[in-house]
């Protein structure tokens, strides 16, 4: 790790790829490896390499949701319009997983109806009618679709008697039935998968969201703590650790959980802002600011890291920087942009005396 950082502060990429490849290979299964290395391919300007990576690292982690959102992001910031039809050739190849990346892309650049064509399509070239299935029920659900949604993932369950399918569709229905309202019902539903499977990852994260929602903090940390062991590179998991160890006012904890979450996402938005802000709030301007500057190299038209950027060189007086990313915010364009490039413009402009 120590050399490769190095090759990478030294900007010495050639040079760090056969010693991460090396690392990779006595530590397949290391996520942070294989991120580290994207990130050193991409820096090299190898944006093919980058999305092949990508997509293998799908097939590896089918249920790291972070790690496809990272790919939809790369892909949207790099080249949207042909990825959908990368995506779209390798699972017409009987790649599952190139699809669910292709549906969420889609849905993120046309929306959910066209989302929902693209499912119909998938599912008549003979991709998995469950794995499809669960995510048409998730963009039901999204649009306020909430019956159809519930009945189609209750069909899936009873149509999947047993196995991991069944408690992935189990998982998601209870997260459907707490969002609107029935968590009696929804925690009836996760005892059953894990009394199938205690060391359900998916399952035991939920519950501890619930433990945390009614303030039982020690008791999530039992669970988060078990679960971290399984899968230390799960930001999700880290994300709850650290809303646990909040609620027990343990802020070096807390302080330590965002970063590894940052470290395990490698610097995805959401890590990164959560991190900025805790941060902030304990005045290291300096440390936020680094943290999602790297955030912006790896999702250069994030609209949420622009806003955090910009807010932090307003408050450290900053105003070359400001400037450049209220133009950046115009860059990327659409009316969200467009008004947090004004809102950004008026903080600048009354911090300087200049309204």
């Amino acid at each position: 790790d120590v050399i490769v950082d190095g090759l990478i502060r030294a900007e010495q990429f050639t040079e760090a790829m056969p010693v991460i490849d090396t690392m990779i290979a006595k530590n397949p299964d290391e996520l942070n490896l294989h991120l580290t290395r994207i990130g050193i391919l991409d820096a090299l300007g190898r944006k093919t390499a980058v999305a092949e990576s990508f997509q293998a690292l799908t097939t590896q982690f089918p249920d790291n949701d972070d790690l496809q959102a990272r790919l939809v992001d790369w892909y949207l910031a790099n080249d949207p319009a042909g990825a959908e039809e990368t995506l779209r050739s390798w699972a017409r190849a009987g790649d599952d997983g190139a699809g669910v990346v292709l549906v969420r892309l889609v849905a993120e650049r046309r929306g959910p109806d066209a989302a929902q064509q693209e499912i119909d399509a998938l599912i008549g070239a003979g991709g998995d009618a469950g794995v499809f299935g669960a995510m048409r029920a998730a963009l039901d659900f999204d649009v306020g679709r909430s019956d159809a949604a519930i009945a189609a993932m209750q069909a899936l369950i009873t149509e999947t008697p047993t196995g991991a399918a069944r408690q992935r569709y189990q998982t998601t229905l209870a997260t459907m039935l707490d969002a609107t309202g029935r968590r009696n019902a929804a925690e009836a539903l996760l005892e059953e998968v894990v009394q199938e499977n205690p060391a359900n990852i998916e399952a035991n994260v939920l519950r501890a969201g619930w433990l945390l929602d009614r303030g039982q903090a020690h008791e999530a940390v039992v669970i988060l703590r078990a679960a971290i062991d399984r899968e230390p590179d799960n930001a999700g998991i880290l994300r709850l650790l650290a809303e646990a160890h909040r609620q027990l006012d343990e802020t070096d904890l807390q302080a330590r959980m965002l970063a590894l979450a940052v470290e395990v996402s490698d610097f995805a938005s959401q890590d990164a802002v959560r991190y900025a802000a805790f941060l902030q709030a304990a005045d290291r301007l300096g440390v936020a600011i680094d943290v999602l500057q790297e955030a912006q190299r790896r999702s250069p038209t994030n609209l949420t890291v622009l806003i955090g950027l910009g807010d932090l060189y307003v408050r450290t007086r900053d105003w070359p920087r400001a400037d450049r990313i209220e133009q950046q915010m115009r860059d990327v364009g659409g009316p969200d942009a467009v008004a947090n490039a004004d809102t950004l413009r008026n903080k600048s402009l009354v911090a300087q005396g200049r309204n």
